[in-house]
């Protein structure tokens, strides 16, 4: 969210066609989901499976750094065949007057409500050593629901990579924090299993699918005022694109290095 923030600040001054620049601005959307899944603290699902030790800062740089090049790119390069010449010029003054709606407080607020959102989840686990998650899925883990799904779902899809995608796709639908943290209970596997890294990497980039699927595409939704429907025209199809080829590159990395 903070990205999308700062960098929708950057186009305005930088883009001054509003439909060209709610392009650029979804293409930030995938950048922002891309840029989070590699590292242990760039997103709070990542986070989650880090100080629940499923898996570690540098096998998750390893792991995952390539995919998420590969999720950002291969849409980046297929959405710039059809952009060619300099960008228009706009009027300036129409640009300064629309950057007055966001007041330098509500940078400070945003930028501090993000870096605030990143740094809460490991500071509750130091100060109550319970995990972050407890409080949504509480009732689950007690029931042993979560235990029955985790056995349906291994029945019914035998392959954990399957369900790793099938999971990064529904989080584009429903919030991926208690997604994770289901899966985190569901199943029971080694620390930098191969399937907390798929995990990692869709649960982080699956967002990108739909407008609604991520934190930074709400944020672009408020501020560029993208519609639900012009996204999922002229973005999603090429983040599903992006998607697929990043988990393919993963597969395809954890197959030679025999993590599969």
């Amino acid at each position: 969210m903070t990205t999308m923030i700062v960098m929708v600040s950057l186009l305005r001054k930088l883009v001054h066609d509003a439909p060209l620049r709610r392009f650029y601005a979804g293409v930030v959307v995938i950048a922002a989901n891309a840029g989070g899944a590699w590292s242990v603290i760039g997103d709070v699902t990542t986070t989650m499976l880090w100080v629940k030790n499923k898996i570690g800062t540098v096998e998750t740089i390893g792991s995952l750094f390539l995919a998420s090049v590969a999720c950002l790119l291969v849409p980046l390069l297929v959405m710039s065949r059809g952009m060619k010449g300099d960008l228009p010029e706009g009027n300036v003054l129409q640009e300064s007057k629309h950057m007055k709606n966001l007041e330098p407080w509500h940078q400070a607020l945003f930028l501090a409500l993000g870096i605030g959102s990143l740094l809460s989840v490991p500071i509750f686990k130091f100060f109550t050593h319970l995990p972050p998650f407890m409080g949504m899925i509480l009732a689950l883990s007690a029931t042993g629901l979560l235990g029955g799904l985790a056995n349906w779902l291994t029945d019914t899809i035998p392959s954990n990579s399957i369900i790793a995608l099938l999971i990064g796709l529904l989080s584009a639908v429903v919030d991926n924090v208690p997604l994770v943290a289901a899966g985190i209970e569901m199943y029971q596997m080694p620390e930098n299993h191969s399937f907390w890294m798929m995990l990692a990497y869709c649960a982080g980039t699956g967002g990108s699918c739909l407008i609604i699927g991520s934190a930074a595409g709400v944020a672009a939704m408020g501020l560029e005022h993208i519609n639900f429907v012009w996204y999922l025209r002229k973005i999603a199809p090429w983040a599903l694109l992006g998607y697929l080829a990043g988990f393919l590159v993963y597969w395809i990395q954890a197959k030679l290095t025999g993590q599969l």
